[in-house]
């Protein structure tokens, strides 16, 4: 069985010290008509003093 991961990453600065980081993954599996796997994982980074 062949498997392909397909990732696909895109960041946007939301505001100052906040970083929307999104990620779209598609697992698919060789001869099979539908992926396997297909997900959206979102995070939000925020850097900066906590204070």
């Amino acid at each position: 069985m062949t498997k392909r991961t397909r990732y696909s990453p895109e960041v946007n600065e939301k505001r100052p010290g906040q970083w929307l980081v999104g990620r779209s993954v598609v697992v698919e599996i060789q001869g099979s008509d539908k992926p396997a796997l297909i997900a959206e994982i979102v995070l939000l980074h925020i850097v900066g003093d906590s204070t």
